[in-house]
């Protein structure tokens, strides 16, 4: 179905629904949207006589469902509706039902997944939805589609009952239909936060295998046990499992927090420590000739743009002293084959600039970086958060592009090393994000990832941990060039003043010693 025809649907089935069920349902399609998937409400309410032809055929257990319900004046007010996956609609992805059911959970409704299953396979569902592990091979039920109350039946609803939407506890704010908050680490894990009381939760046990640490419950009256600290903010209890507010869970785990407001999105990561090498680097960028640049057709870089490159660039520097594989693959020099190397593709632009890549080491390294930071401009502007290209249909995890590279989780089979980067990164949280922000800000779209697993992980680490998205980039253009459509047309440019930047941090990096880590 083409986009507008699916949203002129929804809007006008939702227009069949009880005004609170169809706030709920609204919210449950944007929480779904945001994920990339395509909700499409295959049915609303259902007249009597479809109701009968529903039983009749076996479609339905009911001669009088929550799809049926009419106010006293006869105008549909359903309380069920049937929401399909429109890239799917004969076949529901198992991601796309456990998704789903997570979202209806989330606010006191229940979907189909487990009708007709056995108490192992109900716990098992369960199991991945508590997890909200999408990909999780389980079993489900026989209308993992369709979205109804709790707690009430439709004979109820039809005499003036009315459902709640209370989940686990009361919750205000999610009756107001709040979208909620994006919690996202930076080792590319991300998590959803509700909204209650106009705060956001996240759950404590995911929370703290996000951040590498455990939960200890020890016993009633005492505070929680995160790894070594001891956790006594607030907590409650949201379908069954137990959330802490963010604000404090972080604050207990010595953790700092970057909140984008209007992208409805809460970035976690560790406190900057502002060495000072770190400092004479964000120094030398600010002073550079790269802020004042005019780029074609993208303007002037963010101060983020060049403090960032900066300081990746100083660490790749000190990596390839210390003999770091990775490094060394980027720093090799210049091959004869151009249908891989961008330096090769490259060499006229890069010969015409007096920049010379004809022997492995320091200067063909920071020549890569001056490519980069061009590529980043034509690519993103810059902006170390931008999404996909909208304009593109790579929109499956492993193909969606992100980052200030516009990198897919696919380029990775380019050089063995590059998967390793992937992992090493995973694990670690300094990536640079706090120098790479200066001078952006976020929108609700650029968070958005296109499916789950490790793809989608690589499209939220490429854009919270900057400094793994450039060290990837960088030997992606030394082994599959191809990659980059600005490459491919040599729209990337090569500013001198990057390269004087460059030298000049890695001066700095000489004359911080041996062994200096950045």
């Amino acid at each position: 179905m083409e986009e507008s025809q699916r949203t002129q649907r929804n809007a006008d089935r939702l227009s069949e629904l009880a005004g609170p069920f169809a706030a709920q349902i609204a919210s449950i399609i944007a929480g779904l949207e945001r994920d990339g998937y395509r909700p499409r409400i295959q049915e609303a309410y259902r007249s009597p006589e479809d109701q009968m032809r529903q039983r009749l055929t076996g479609r339905s257990k009911l001669s009088y469902g929550f799809h049926n319900v009419r106010s006293a004046d006869g105008h549909p007010q359903a309380w069920a509706v049937d929401l399909l996956d429109d890239d799917n609609p004969l076949h529901t992805p198992l991601p796309y039902a456990l998704r789903l059911a997570y979202e209806a959970r989330r606010r006191g409704l229940r979907t189909g997944v487990l009708w007709g299953l056995s108490a192992r396979q109900r716990a098992l569902v369960n199991d991945a939805i508590d997890a909200q592990d999408w990909r999780r091979e389980v079993r489900i039920g026989w209308d993992e589609c369709h979205i109804e109350p709790t707690g009430i039946t439709p004979e109820q609803v039809r005499d003036g009952g009315l459902p709640t939407f209370s989940g686990a506890a009361p919750d205000p704010v999610m009756a107001r239909c709040e979208p909620p908050f994006t919690v996202a680490f930076t080792n590319g894990v991300t998590l959803t936060a509700p909204l209650v009381a106009d705060r956001a939760w996240v759950p404590m046990r995911a929370f703290a295998e996000a951040i590498g640490t455990t939960v200890t419950w020890q016993g009633d009256g005492l505070p929680i046990k995160l790894g070594a600290q001891e956790y006594r903010g607030q907590v409650r209890s949201i379908d069954g499992s137990t959330y802490a507010l963010v604000r404090e869970i972080a604050e207990c785990c010595g953790l700092e927090l970057r909140v984008e407001e209007q992208a409805r999105h809460i970035v976690v990561m560790r406190p900057a420590t502002m060495t000072p090498l770190l400092g004479q680097i964000v120094a030398l960028a600010d002073r550079s000739g790269v802020l004042s640049h005019y780029w074609d057709d993208r303007g002037r870089a963010p101060v983020g743009l060049a403090r960032g490159m900066a300081a990746t660039y100083a660490r790749a520097y000190a990596k390839l002293k210390a003999k770091d594989e990775a490094a060394i693959a980027m720093a090799a020099a210049c091959t004869d084959d151009p249908s891989t190397d961008a330096l090769a593709w490259y060499a006229d632009a890069f010969a015409a600039a007096g920049l010379d890549n004809s022997q492995s080491g320091a200067d063909t390294l920071r020549h890569l970086f001056v490519l980069l930071t061009g590529l980043a401009m034509r690519e993103s502007s810059g902006r170390y958060c931008e999404g996909r290209d909208r304009s593109a249909s790579n929109n499956d995890p492993d193909t969606a592009e992100a980052g200030l590279f516009q990198t897919s989780f696919n380029a990775r089979t380019a050089h063995p090393l590059m998967a390793g980067l992937f992992d090493s990164y995973s694990q670690s949280s300094s990536g640079f994000l706090p120098l790479f922000a200066a001078g952006v800000t976020m929108t609700a779209r650029d968070m958005t990832v296109c499916g789950t697993g490790p793809g989608a992980r690589f499209q939220t680490l490429s854009k919270l941990c900057p400094a793994f998205a450039a060290e990837f980039a960088a030997l992606g253009l030394r082994h599959l060039r191809q990659h980059w459509g600005p490459i491919n047309r040599h729209e990337a440019g090569l500013l001198r003043a990057c390269d004087d930047l460059l030298l000049a941090v890695q001066k700095a990096v000489d004359g911080a010693g041996e062994g200096v880590a950045v």
